[in-house]
């Protein structure tokens, strides 16, 4: 195998993935192929592998659908991504233009609750304050 079917490879896997996260929940081969530009023979292939490693599964005779691998390849991803930093310049940004009380919340469906993950205080006596790392109801 050449240096270019190598890069050639992992740039058709980039767009399989992409394809992927960006679609239905469960899609046909044909589908995908079109979606990715791919030749249905090449997204076969690339589709097997994934097949076989539970990133993919079949759902159905002619469906295909996101695997249990995949969600925890994702989990661990999201584990290592680091909110407050990318968020941290937005809030300093806020809080310099109307030096008012500005934080970052985590919305939490499932208990209506959103997760305070930073905050900046306003400098003013009268406060709303909100601890990072608190929670608050939404309901």
């Amino acid at each position: 195998m050449t240096a270019a079917d190598v890069r050639g490879a992992a740039v058709r896997t980039l767009r399989l993935l992409q394809c992927l996260a960006e679609g239905e929940r469960e899609f046909s081969l044909k589908e995908l192929a079109e979606r990715a530009g791919f030749a249905p023979s090449t997204a076969h292939r690339l589709l097997s592998v994934w097949v076989r490693n539970g990133l993919v599964e079949r759902a159905g005779s002619k469906a295909y659908r996101l695997g249990p691998e995949i969600f925890r390849l994702a989990s661990r991803v999201l584990q290592k991504f680091d909110i407050q930093r990318l968020a941290r310049p937005c809030l300093e940004e806020l809080w310099v233009e109307w030096q008012e009380t500005a934080s970052l919340c985590l919305y939490r469906p499932v208990t209506l609750r959103a997760h305070i993950a930073d905050s900046i205080r306003t400098p003013h006596p009268l406060q709303m304050v909100f601890e990072p790392q608190a929670e608050i109801s939404l309901a």
